[in-house]
């Protein structure tokens, strides 16, 4: 065996290696419930040199006896962790047919170029195999359990809705002060109740709530004395709660906010839970009829934004393709030869 053929292998290996942990990981993204981030990471990065690595693989092996059985291997390896769907088959061929599309450019155009230009040659293949690796993503993105269950039911990713609230937190609390994100349904109605009283100019304590705030040393003819002492004296806070419960009949759990929007909610669950129960419920309603399409409109969306993110991916791709490639001609792994060649040429 030729030590070209030995180098030709050994990158092959690399190649397919870092194919194998590009697909373990983007199963890992989209068919695991924790760790998002790191398996993100991870597949961004192995991604990122598999395309790297297959370019190198295209461009240096000549031999196609090595480089069609490698690009097939890293193609079929797909089913090793997504299994085996008509949808992924499909996907698979249009992948293989690119890669093989892909080698057969960079390497036809490394031939007929008189002086050796990685970059050049990569841009003729490289392209074509970056944007069907983003098809193939967008498939197993189409089958994944969390977006084919958009299609039963329509769910609001929780870490996205924690991060649409945090911001909103001080809005809140400017519009009910003393809101908390930890408050419950009933603590919540208890406060905007009480807001809506303190702005009132006359308001009208019950005989049993009087009673309670002299006990407490509370002066009745003082607005002011009273609200603080609702707001800041738990004891009293407490006592408030239960008449307000009672006077309004809602002792079942504070459903008056909700009630309009026909969903039940519980006193002592957290107001922000039932808010998102009450989202998701809504949405829901509004797109049910249209809950089949959001898979392929979700897919199709992801497509597009990953095009666009691939403009500066594909120069980082170039330029660091290149300086491994330098690096390899450094270390005498590669070197470029300076041959004769015979041309034909057309004579009258």
């Amino acid at each position: 065996m030729s030590p070209k053929t030995i180098k030709s292998i050994i990158f092959g290996v690399l190649t397919l290696g870092a194919c194998l942990l590009f697909w373990y990981f983007l199963h890992a993204l989209f068919y695991a419930e924790s760790s998002i981030l790191n398996n993100l990471i991870w597949t961004l990065l192995f991604f990122f040199i598999f395309v790297v690595l297959s370019g190198l693989t295209c461009f240096l092996i000549d031999s196609k006896a090595i480089a069609f059985p490698l690009l097939t291997l890293c193609t079929l390896s797909f089913f090793l962790f997504f299994g085996f769907k008509i949808g992924y088959l499909i996907g698979i061929i249009l992948f293989l047919i690119a890669l093989f599309a892909g080698y057969l450019s960079i390497n036809s155009e490394k031939r007929v170029r008189i002086r050796v230009s990685l970059r050049k040659s990569l841009g003729y293949g490289l392209p074509l195999v970056l944007t069907f690796s983003i098809i193939m993503i967008c498939i197993a993105y189409y089958f994944a359990p969390a977006i084919q269950a958009q299609a039963r039911e329509i769910t609001i990713p929780k870490q996205m809705f924690d991060a649409a609230v945090a911001p909103a937190e001080g809005v809140i609390s400017g519009l009910v002060p003393g809101f908390k994100k930890s408050m419950t349904v009933d603590e919540f109605t208890f406060l905007m109740t009480l807001s809506t009283l303190e702005k009132q100019e006359e308001f009208e304590l019950p005989p049993e709530a009087i009673e309670f705030l002299k006990e407490e040393g509370v002066d009745i003819a003082s607005k002011q004395e009273v609200f603080e002492a609702i707001r800041e004296n738990p004891k009293v806070k407490e006592k408030f709660m239960e008449i307000f419960k009672e006077q309004e009949g809602k002792e079942e759990g504070g459903q008056g906010l909700f009630e309009g929007l026909g969903i039940e909610v519980k006193g002592d669950e957290p107001f922000l839970d039932a808010i998102y129960k009450a989202a998701n419920q809504k949405l829901n309603e509004v797109l049910g009829p249209y809950r089949k399409y959001i898979p392929l409109a979700a897919s199709v969306s992801l497509f597009f934004i990953l095009r666009i993110l691939m403009i500066p991916f594909d120069w980082l791709v170039m330029s660091f393709a290149w300086l491994l490639f330098a690096l390899l001609k450094a270390v005498k792994v590669v070197r470029i030869e300076k041959v004769q060649k015979e041309v034909e040429t057309i004579a009258m």
